[in-house]
């Protein structure tokens, strides 16, 4: 019987996948990274999260150039940092993609058990027609102090 190699994570056992809790996300990958900023993301360097703008282009090219960084089950973990909308700064987000489309929110925000700083959300896309797609977004968010700055929020 031939062993499998891990070629992405060589110093893991073969078989490893990732399968952190919300909890996990947002305080080992997220809050981390909103606390040392300048610094290189927990895990990026592993190919297991990516700083990337999920607004800059629609979900399906944004994960093709960044494919490397997906995982087995079809999931992709970005760091971002969410903008305000115009004239809303604290109160509404702004979650349009360049060149058309957006991601809509289904149902509220629920907090993260035993993580006081932390929320999840699910969002769908919407392409410029406003037609929906088969792209769901988990967003994990930090309420950290240092999470929220002029641009947005992490």
């Amino acid at each position: 019987m031939e062993m499998e190699e891990n070629a992405r994570w060589p110093d893991l056992p073969v078989g490893y996948r990732f399968k952190a809790t919300s909890r996990e996300l947002i305080h080992y990958y997220l809050n981390t990274w909103v606390t040392c900023p300048g610094q290189v993301p927990f895990g990026e360097p592993e190919g297991i999260v990516c700083t990337a703008d999920v607004y800059s282009v629609d979900p399906g090219t944004l994960t093709s150039r960044l494919s490397h960084f997906g995982h087995d089950d079809g999931n992709w973990y970005f760091l971002c940092v969410i903008r305000w909308k115009a004239g809303n700064v604290g109160t509404r987000m702004n979650r349009t993609v360049q060149g058309g489309g957006s991601w809509h929110g289904l149902g509220n925000r629920i907090k993260v058990r035993r993580c006081p700083y932390g929320y999840r959300q699910t969002f769908e896309y919407r392409n410029a027609g406003g037609d929906k797609c088969t792209w769901l977004m988990e967003e994990f968010g930090s309420a950290l102090p240092k999470a929220t700055d002029g641009e947005g929020i992490k």
